[in-house]
């Protein structure tokens, strides 16, 4: 059975505040035992998270590669194009909050604009993309 992350991180933060309660009605063994308890589920949550795909930004990049998505870290967007693509060999992520170069590139790509998740996929230039439009581009039936 999988856990959502959503419900760790809800659980960890209802941990805290509770130690945070305990610590002001006098209770400090309680109030450690209780934030000891939300950094771990902190921690679990954030390594069942996985880990997330990078490689660093170059010139040739778009080039070589069927696709490049910029994504970035606590985009919602992004994530959900990395849960449904993620193992698409022919798609290269490049973390735009792990490289200058690649934050560079997506405000050159949107006008000034940090859009992600941002798919370069020839030509084309999908800002905001979704699942099923970079799947049509890359030639792949919907699933």
């Amino acid at each position: 059975m999988r856990i959502p992350r959503r419900l760790l991180w809800t659980l960890a933060a209802v941990l805290a505040l509770a130690g945070t309660a305990a610590f002001l009605v006098d209770r400090p063994a309680a109030g450690a035992g209780l934030l000891a308890g939300a950094a771990g589920l902190a921690i679990f949550a954030i390594r069942m998270s996985g880990p997330r795909p990078h490689t660093a930004w170059s010139p040739e990049l778009e080039d070589t590669s069927a696709a490049v998505v910029y994504w970035k870290d606590g985009c919602p967007h992004c994530h959900t194009l990395l849960r449904a693509l993620a193992g698409d060999e022919r798609i290269t992520w490049v973390n735009i909050h792990l490289d200058e170069d690649a934050d560079t590139r997506v405000r050159e790509l949107n006008r000034g604009n940090r859009f992600t998740p941002t798919a370069v996929v020839g030509r084309r230039v999908l800002p905001d993309s979704a699942p099923e439009d970079l799947r049509e581009l890359l030639g792949d039936p919907a699933p």
